[in-house]
């Protein structure tokens, strides 16, 4: 009877121990995604997060040196796709620092550490390392991811909610304009509220539960009553619209839209009805970006600023297509690439902005994660893999990077942001190759 206690005793301890391991790694890597994609530092919390933000980095170059060390000492020079993909994108600022040190004679040293954030994205390589070693599993990341999505979530709204951003009305932490009601609000990063705002709702689709529904509302609510940006609206929308063409069964198609998106839609048109300003409030939003689009929009101010911004880009890449023009370091010369031109944030342009700072060949590098993917769900789909395609966590990601990418073209946040391609890319290329390996291996 007592070796019976202690052997229950003992696997007990064992199924304890389980757990816990599994959610230290789960909050480890949430943290990673965190700081990688740079999910609060545009916030109060800046002056913090950039020290944080250095630690990592000198951190990744410890593991950069690692890893080349021992490929060095073990003659293993072979890599795979996304391991080359990182290594051309890690070229890319070197690139950037020539062009900065050709346009505006900026020493070579400042043109590298212009970028020093951009090289976050080092953080997908260290993660494929660990995955490849079955030190975490790819369920880990899932959650890891999870937990990032929710805790960027929490914070948001924490800080929309209690705290007063007009405080911050004069720094790119906050913002106002008037189409947007002069309302004073966060600019926070909105990577992964697009996730949360995807994995959530293919949650739904598979699982039709309602608290899945729930959160997809929350992380849905934040980026359109709160973020207010128009690009992420439309991106958000056409995501979760393609997701549930696509990835909904054909019976959860009809209960959904007779249960959910019928009564969602009635509910929205009594809102607007009964609250008239809101819908005017968007009308002038959209109105503003399509009238600007068009040219007839030359009366508001901030039309007149990004036709000013685009028109100095659009001289400079026509000057330097191939080569671009770098990145201006405040380092080297406070206000950056306001010393050479009144006012010009490349970012405000969006995608010109890109070609700006790396040229056209730069450009196509730059967007080297989406095409990957690309090619990986391509690759499923002509050999018949349909199990990656069926798995919640690969579709949410493939999504994800269609918001990122279409958020991109309007602002320029490949380069600010570029882990948060970079991760999503490496999981899903991390699926496809064990998804490979399993069809190989059930044809012996």
């Amino acid at each position: 009877m007592n070796t019976i206690s202690q052997s229950k005793l003992g696997i007990n301890k064992h199924h304890l121990a389980v757990p816990i391991g599994h959610w230290l790694k789960v909050a480890f890597l949430a943290l990673i995604v965190l700081i990688a994609t740079r999910s609060f530092i545009v916030s109060p919390f800046y002056n913090v997060l950039a020290y944080v933000e250095q630690a990592m980095l000198v951190f990744l170059a410890m593991f950069l040196l690692y890893t080349l060390i021992t490929g060095f000492v073990t003659k293993c020079y072979k890599i795979d796709f996304f391991e080359l993909t990182v290594v051309l994108l890690c070229i890319l600022p070197l690139q950037g620092a020539l062009a900065s040190y050709n346009e505006y004679q900026q020493p070579f040293i400042h043109g590298i550490l212009a970028f020093k954030d951009y090289y976050l994205l080092v953080s997908a390589l260290f993660i494929y390392y660990l995955l490849k070693r079955d030190i975490i599993s790819i369920k880990e990341l899932e959650q890891g991811f999870m937990v990032a999505a929710l805790i960027s979530l929490a914070g948001f709204y924490i800080l929309s909610l209690a705290t007063n951003p007009a405080k911050y009305a004069d720094t790119i932490i906050a913002g106002s304009q008037t189409t947007k009601g002069d309302t004073i609000y966060y600019r926070f990063n909105m990577g992964l509220i697009f996730y949360g705002t995807v994995y959530f709702f293919i949650l739904f689709l598979k699982t039709s539960g309602i608290k899945h529904l729930i959160l997809t509302g929350l992380f849905a609510l934040y980026i359109f009553a709160f973020r207010l940006d128009r690009t992420s609206m439309l991106a958000t929308m056409a995501a979760l619209f393609a997701a549930w063409l696509i990835a909904s069964p054909r019976l959860h198609k009809v209960w959904s839209l007779i249960y959910v998106y019928l009564p969602f839609l009635l509910i929205t048109v009594c809102i607007l009805m009964i609250f008239p300003s809101i819908y005017d409030r968007i009308s002038v939003m959209f109105w503003d970006a399509f009238a600007t689009l068009i040219g007839e929009n030359d009366a508001a101010g901030q039309a007149k600023l990004r036709s000013y911004e685009a028109a100095i880009a659009t001289r400079q890449v026509v000057e330097h297509p191939i080569l671009g023009n770098g990145r201006v370091s405040n380092t080297w010369l406070e206000g950056a690439f306001d010393n050479f031109y009144r006012f010009f944030y490349p970012s405000d342009v969006g995608i010109l902005g890109t070609v700006f700072v790396f040229g056209v060949p730069g450009t196509l590098v730059l967007y080297f994660p989406f095409l990957l993917a690309l090619y990986v769900i391509y690759s499923l789909l002509l050999n018949g893999v349909h199990k990656a395609l069926k798995n919640k966590f690969f579709i949410s990601l493939v999504f994800y990077l269609f918001l990122l990418f279409v958020d991109g073209l309007s602002n320029g946040s490949q380069i600010i942001f570029s882990a948060q391609s970079s991760i999503a890319t490496m999981a899903i290329y991390f699926i496809y190759q064990k998804q490979n390996a399993l069809k190989k291996n059930s044809l012996f």
